[in-house]
């Protein structure tokens, strides 16, 4: 898969999806989540998975940082586009 994230000015655009968020960590949450629906949708399981809980990550905001947090609790993982595969399962 490869993820198109497209600057022109105060916008951005990801495979199409225009991207909102005011600051830098608000698009880095936006856009992770635009690359993961179209992950899920390209290949019909969810990226990244908690490698404790085997549940799909989702982005979000924590102490004003970008993260993937767990489905199960929740807790945070990693911080968005610092996960290394080799510390995430795959199915």
């Amino acid at each position: 898969m490869n993820a198109l994230v497209y600057v022109r000015g105060p916008g951005v655009t990801v495979h199409g999806w225009g991207v909102l968020g005011i600051g830098f960590q608000d698009k880095l949450i936006e856009i992770a989540a635009n690359i993961q629906a179209d992950y899920i949708d390209e290949f019909f399981h969810v990226w990244p998975l908690c490698s404790s809980h085997r549940l799909g990550l989702k982005p979000a905001m924590r102490n004003g940082v970008g993260v993937w947090m767990c489905g199960s609790g929740p807790h945070v993982v990693a911080r968005i586009g610092k996960i290394e595969d080799g510390k995430l399962r795959k199915r």
